[in-house]
């Protein structure tokens, strides 16, 4: 299949070379500054599954499932979701099209409001999108609650009563409260204790099964995306450089970005960590208002040619299911990460967590 097309019949939701920019200011010259915060980014996602995205801080993640959802307003590109490009609806459409996606963002406290019950919160939905109304309402929402693993005598309490872990329950259960079919996870787990983090996953992980659930999952901690992901996709100063199955970026990466990101995962073996060759990157990422020309991740790659510095790679299928951006992915010979999977799967330190 060309140009990172799954079946009709599977995909939900398809990206067309979205670019989301935000104008700055003007230079001395007059001319309008950007931050290119999401430059160009296309892939699918197919029904039922879980995409990971990752990378650094400020490369463009949580814009980009931001502007998915027109939280954020791209600039240019296609976004169509069930058939229906999101970009050529009215307000009004786009409302009734809300009700079948979502997010959970990052910080449960900031994200809900401090005046509103639990309650109220998981009645808004039921509301604005007329699904209920009442005793009915109130079913759906006790209903809701038991779901996410708490109960109706929360429903009178305030979010600053619940901790973090009971906080994030409650986003999750406005997130899912409509019948969604897509959702967007923007680090739901990173603010959380590493144990409260175990149930989280495990929870968002049911959900899936029991309502199926599409969702895009966004990241930096690469344990945990494995942990989820059927698919990962690899972000770096708003462009994708790599998107393939879970398994095979974990053990064979093919950009040089994915495999010093894999290099700096801590290995418990102290035996394997002291024989494990690292890719360090050199500098600082470039600023996304004045990236670099031809390949964004040159400036600190140790594979550069003159090829990089002068034409940006085009994401190219190097063999099934596995996508590069980089001009020289089938030159270099990284390092398997075999062995590094297997530690990881084996270890008690995974995050294959139990119930």
């Amino acid at each position: 299949m060309s140009s990172l097309q799954l079946e009709d019949s599977e995909r939900l939701l398809i990206i067309k070379n979205l670019k989301k920019y935000f104008p700055i200011g003007f230079s001395l010259f007059g001319k309008v500054r950007y931050i290119r915060a999401v430059d160009d980014v296309s892939f699918e996602i197919k029904k039922g599954e879980t995409l990971g995205l990752v990378g650094e801080s400020g490369c463009g993640k949580t814009t980009l499932g931001r502007c998915i959802l027109r939280l954020i307003e791209p600039t240019s590109g296609r976004i169509i979701f069930k058939g229906i490009d999101l970009l050529k609806v009215n307000r009004r459409q786009l409302r009734t099209l809300r009700k079948y996606m979502n997010i959970v963002f990052q910080d449960p406290f900031s994200s809900l409001n401090p005046r509103m019950t639990i309650r109220e919160i998981l009645m808004r939905p039921l509301r604005i999108h007329k699904i209920a109304k009442g005793n009915k309402a109130l079913e759906i929402v006790i209903e809701t609650l038991e779901k996410v693993g708490l109960s109706s005598e929360h429903l009178n309490r305030y979010p600053h009563e619940l901790s973090g872990g009971q906080q994030q329950r409650v986003a999750i259960a406005r997130a899912i409260i409509a019948n969604p079919e897509f959702i967007v996870l923007d680090e739901p787990t990173s603010s959380l204790d590493v144990s409260v983090q175990a149930q989280i996953l495990n929870l968002l992980n049911e959900l899936q099964r029991d309502l199926d659930l599409t969702y895009l999952f966004i990241s930096h901690n690469l344990l945990v995306v494995r942990h989820m992901s059927d698919r990962i996709a690899v972000m770096y100063l708003g462009r994708i450089v790599e998107l393939a199955d879970a398994d095979e970026i974990f053990m064979k990466p093919m950009h040089p970005y994915t495999a010093s990101l894999l290099s700096s995962i801590p290995i418990p073996n102290p035996d394997i960590r002291s024989k494990k060759a690292r890719i360090l990157l050199k500098g600082e990422p470039p600023s996304p208002l004045n990236p670099p020309s031809g390949c964004p991740f040159h400036t600190r790659c140790i594979f550069s040619s003159v090829e990089c510095t002068k034409e940006k790679p085009s994401l190219v299928e190097m063999k099934k299911g596995h996508w590069v951006a980089c001009h020289r992915a089938d030159e270099i010979k990284l390092s398997s990460f075999e062995e590094l999977f297997v530690v990881l799967n084996n270890s008690k330190f995974t995050l294959e967590y139990e119930k």
